[in-house]
């Protein structure tokens, strides 16, 4: 936000480190593309987990896992985000910053 002031918004994440956190229904796991931006949030696990053969994959092979934190700062935006209206996988995942998201707000992470 400081660098760039096309960012409106941006969210704190970490490291999901404990496999039951990845399985955790109350952790917003998020997608984020090379730059860091967050592309998608979701309280089931991301990616999902998978077997090979019918054994379940060892976490060290898993990619990275990253949660927010919760922590967010908004910029003041002509309409406000809590003035948009909800989306479809906002009201899906019961995850709030998914509205930022489909509504193209600039978002850092």
């Amino acid at each position: 936000m400081l660098v760039d002031p096309s960012i409106t918004c941006v969210n704190i994440g970490a490291r999901i480190t404990k496999p039951r956190g990845v399985l955790d229904s109350n952790t917003h796991q998020v997608v984020m593309n090379s730059s860091g931006d967050a592309l998608y949030f979701s309280r089931a696990p991301i990616p999902p987990p998978r077997t090979l053969r019918g054994v379940p994959r060892a976490e060290s092979r898993r990619p990275p896992v990253f949660k927010q934190v919760g922590v967010i700062r908004f910029v003041a935006t002509p309409f406000g985000v809590a003035r948009l209206t909800p989306t479809a996988l906002e009201r899906a995942e019961s995850i709030d910053m998914l509205r930022v998201i489909e509504h193209a707000i600039a978002f850092g992470w």
